[in-house]
């Protein structure tokens, strides 16, 4: 990981923290879990009467016809996260797009805010941080400029809230292992402090640079899942 100063575009609030974090993605792609069965309903079998057909005298009630019962069931509306994609939409796609997907999936922003991705430079891109619940989401333009469009920068959960179940995790992220179980399942990952002497957290980053996983700097398991690269303002 590239540990030079640089500004990148996004920023973790995490209490502790002597420095402010930021955060970058590579191009993401999207998969959605498969919707569960909905319910057949079935039509009672026609039952033919061996008696005689009725007289003209004799009167019979038509049969009430039977409504099928309209399944509540629905396909879950869940919000995918994988090592490269969030509920579908890539790197770069639109502020707009995204923030109204996910407000349709998980009701409205929590928090939003805007501002300088690294305010000790006057040139860092501008960009907006969404909280949906757990879940943190940035967007950043490639300038300075508020009024500049701004496209889907990173994501990041904490790990607390990987059962959630409006999130469907990927299988092949490692959320519940320890730190010292992903430096042996990942001996080509990366482990590093954060900033302080000492540190307040520490980071292990999997080898494709695309999942940090932070934690205290002295607890065994890490408690937040980033997607994308993590960079220093400072």
């Amino acid at each position: 990981m590239n540990r030079d100063r640089k500004c990148t575009t996004s920023r973790l609030a995490k209490a502790g923290l002597t420095a402010t974090l930021i955060l970058i993605l590579p191009t993401l792609s999207g998969c959605w879990p498969l919707p569960p069965p909905v319910p057949t309903v079935t039509t009672p079998e026609t039952v033919v009467s061996t008696t005689p057909a009725p007289t003209a005298s004799s009167v019979t009630a038509p049969a009430t016809p039977t409504t099928p019962t309209k399944s509540t069931s629905s396909a879950s509306k869940l919000v995918s996260i994988t090592s490269t994609a969030l509920a579908g939409f890539e790197l770069g796609s639109p502020e707009a797009d995204v923030v109204a997907t996910l407000t349709g999936l998980l009701g409205k922003p929590t928090r939003h805010n805007e501002g300088s991705t690294c305010e000790i430079f006057a040139d860092a891109p501008y960009g907006s941080w969404y909280t949906f619940g757990p879940l943190d989401v940035s967007f950043a333009s490639e300038d300075a400029k508020p009024s500049s469009p701004r496209s889907l920068n990173s994501f990041g959960l904490p790990l607390s809230s990987v059962t959630d179940p409006r999130f469907a995790i990927a299988k092949d992220l490692p959320v519940t292992a320890s730190f010292a179980q992903l430096k042996k399942q990942y001996p080509d990952g990366t482990s590093y402090d954060g900033p302080g002497d000492p540190p307040d957290v520490k980071f292990f980053e999997l080898p494709d640079g695309n999942v940090t996983f932070q934690g205290d700097y002295y607890a065994n398991d890490p408690d937040y899942m980033t997607i994308g690269s993590i960079g220093f303002c400072d």
